[in-house]
């Protein structure tokens, strides 16, 4: 016997109730304002002077607790999240500036900032760049080195997996354009130029677990620093020193750009003990890039 399908409207087409709409909207925005000074909720209303008021016109009473009451549970949950995910991924941050300042400057940043996306992997990419922009601590450049090591680890853990033609592949590619595409770093490589060393400092902030430990941080390089990328490769993280002229290259391949846009945008930091390094091993740089997997075309490589 044959069984005919009945044909429903699909949810997403259902609209919700206006007053539905409305509490959500309302409560959305409620819960998501950032938190005062000592964990409490703003008092002011999303649509008028008293969040209370409207909070126990919208949220029964239950348990004993108020609308207000509850309404504030949601308030600080929503953001002890948001906050936790920030200290997981900027522990060297997180103690070079202190537990509780740490906690206030990302505050700032997520009201400045709201999440836009449903991925968390993406909620923090614009607070190293925030810092630069507002910090003027006495620890400044730490803060913003360790802001700039944590957040290469997290962009290469979350880095795209899916495949893309590197600079080997568009060398030898019989198509003229592909020859002819901007290179770029592929999306899992970060070169840094650090002056202090942030390896050892984070393996100890990742075993505090109280998050209020102070440690040690030792100088890297001198006090010229020293560069390093941090890079995936087969999903495991890896830290690989570089010189002073290689940064440069690599630098300049942050953004796609063609070769003599690369080879322009590295001189303007060069000495000439860089120029000499580069023009005698530019070479074999970039086949050991290539190797590594550090260079893409930004094409899909094809499979």
């Amino acid at each position: 016997m044959r069984h005919t399908r009945l044909h429903k409207a699909p949810a997403a087409l259902l609209k919700a109730p206006p007053a539905l709409v409305d509490f959500q909207r309302w409560f959305g925005m409620a819960a998501a304002r950032p938190l005062l000074p000592g964990n409490g909720t703003r008092p002011r209303g999303v649509n008028g002077p008293s969040l209370r008021a409207e909070a126990n016109a919208r949220l029964r009473t239950v348990g004993g607790m108020s609308g207000l009451e509850r309404l504030e549970v949601y308030n600080r949950q929503y953001w002890f999240r948001l906050i936790t995910i920030m200290q997981e991924e900027f522990p060297c941050t997180l103690h070079v500036i202190g537990l509780d300042g740490f906690n206030t400057w990302v505050i700032r940043f997520l009201d400045a900032h709201p999440p836009a996306s449903p991925y968390l992997a993406q909620m923090d990419q614009a607070f190293p760049d925030f810092l630069r922009r507002r910090y003027r601590g006495s620890n400044r450049l730490r803060v913003l080195e360790a802001a700039a090591y944590d957040k290469a680890f997290s962009r290469a853990f979350d880095a795209p997996t899916e495949a893309f033609a590197s600079a080997s592949d568009a060398a030898t590619s019989s198509d003229p354009a592909a020859a002819a595409q901007a290179w770029m770093l592929a999306p899992q490589v970060t070169p840094l130029w650090l002056h202090w060393d942030f390896t050892a400092y984070r393996a100890r902030c990742l075993a505090d677990e109280p998050l209020t430990g102070r440690f040690a941080l030792r100088t890297r390089g001198g006090s010229t620093g020293q560069g390093l990328v941090v890079h995936q490769h087969d999903h495991i993280l890896y830290e690989k020193p570089v010189t002073h002229a290689e940064f440069l290259l690599l630098e300049a391949l942050r953004k796609p750009s063609m070769l003599d846009q690369v080879f322009r945008a590295a001189r303007k930091g060069a000495t000439p003990r860089d120029l000499k390094a580069m023009e005698q091993h530019v070479g074999g740089w970039f086949r050991d890039w290539t190797e590594l997997g550090w260079i893409s075309t930004g094409l899909r490589a094809s499979r």
